[in-house]
């Protein structure tokens, strides 16, 4: 095998959930791309990578300080969704059922005088991070979203 598809192949393999074999597909699909269509796709990952940025108040990805979640004042903000990994708070809003905020959390949390604290190796920063709950006082309504039970209550 090349060595140059080898690099590719490890590069691709170290993604969670691909393989070597689905690694050495992807490979084979990106070689017989557009050379333009991989220019993007690597520009785009690379954007990412540099620009994203954590919400000040849920810890969500966002492009703004602030995320459309949190940024919307139509939402329950008495109402709080509070989950482990930033990939569940896309499950929770692709179930439409939580009209409330969506914080990440982490695993390492706990909840005290308004706040949920994340201790330090939580956030990419590895530092203690508190995210707001609601200006005033305790939230009416928290949901734990954790593995299969996304969006219900808990």
């Amino acid at each position: 095998m090349s060595r140059l598809l080898q690099d590719v192949v490890g590069e691709l393999s170290k993604l969670p959930g691909i393989g070597r074999r689905t690694a050495l597909r992807l490979a084979i699909h990106i070689l017989r791309m557009e050379r333009e269509s991989v220019a993007e796709m690597t520009e785009s990952i690379d954007r990412f990578r540099n620009e994203v940025k954590y919400c000040t108040q849920c810890n969500n990805l966002s492009d703004e300080d602030v995320c459309p979640i949190c940024a919307d004042y139509e939402r329950d903000h008495t109402t709080i969704c509070i989950v482990e990994q930033v990939a569940d708070v896309l499950s929770v809003e692709n179930t439409r059922s939580v009209r409330g905020v969506v914080p990440c959390a982490g695993r390492r949390c706990f909840a005290h005088a308004g706040y949920v604290v994340l201790r330090p190796g939580d956030r990419p920063a590895d530092r203690t991070h508190r995210l707001r709950l609601r200006e005033g006082g305790d939230p009416r309504h928290i949901h734990l979203g954790r593995g299969r039970n996304l969006g219900s209550s808990g």
